[in-house]
């Protein structure tokens, strides 16, 4: 298991076992995933304990691209998240307009907006524009289920 960015390092014996830590104390105290320990000292791996995914094999801030797109003029709200699995996964964001703006027009704003504003890897692939967001039952905005196909 690496997380190179903060030094978390373990090996495992198995395909599915535990993992061991190179470094407890620098695994316990800087690991960017969601570790799980046992009393021995192993660990398995929970999640991630931060907002990115994984697009092109590059860690994306799922929250910094939607925080990008809602700075454009013409766009009210931005979730964004993976459409489809794996190597196949895309960015998308799924956007609210302002009212009166054309949806075609708006979507090739916001690729231009996101090739002047974002890396490569953080541009969405996929942009779709709604009505209003799916809200949680707490009234936070949630990404609708979307899958490439």
């Amino acid at each position: 298991y690496g997380s190179t960015e903060a030094g978390a390092i373990g090996w495992r014996s198995e395909v599915g076992g535990r993992f061991t830590p190179v470094d407890e104390e620098a695994a316990r105290g800087s690991a960017q995933d969601t570790l799980n320990w046992a009393e021995d000292g192993t660990f398995v791996v929970e999640g991630r304990a931060d907002d990115c995914v994984q697009v092109g094999g590059v860690n994306v801030s799922r929250s910094l691209v939607a925080s990008t797109i809602r700075a454009h003029a013409d766009v009210s709200q931005c979730v964004t998240d993976l459409d489809g699995d794996g190597t196949d996964a895309r960015l998308c964001a799924h956007v609210v307009p302002v009212g009166g703006v054309d949806r075609e027009e708006l979507i090739d704003s916001l690729r231009s907006h996101a090739r002047e504003s974002l890396p490569a890897p953080a541009r969405p692939a996929v942009y779709v524009v709604v009505d209003a967001l799916e809200k949680t039952a707490m009234g936070k905005p949630t990404m609708p289920v979307r899958r490439a196909g």
